[in-house]
């Protein structure tokens, strides 16, 4: 099983989100437009994923603890969904 099967993903705020709901907000073409924005600060120069960056990018955009975190892990799964759809 890797890491896009799971039946959820934990924030750092302790919260669970269940995977499908992350993938229903993804389905909102703004919600998408943001989160892809935040997937394309987070590379780095090689196109490796640099998970803190996308955690300080949401906590920039968001004052609540609770939207950030949402961010951060939005930008977390589409990040493993579109690893999942390259391999």
């Amino acid at each position: 099983m890797s890491v896009s099967d799971l039946p959820g993903y934990h924030d750092v705020g302790g919260r669970v989100w269940p995977t499908a709901k992350l993938d229903s907000l993804l389905a909102q073409p703004k919600v998408m437009q943001t989160v892809r924005q935040g997937l394309t600060i987070s590379r780095g120069p090689r196109g490796d994923f640099w998970p803190a960056i996308a955690y300080t990018w949401a906590r920039d955009r968001y004052r609540r603890t609770e939207c950030s975190d949402l961010l951060h892990i939005l930008v977390v799964r589409l990040r493993d969904r579109e690893e999942r759809d390259a391999a």
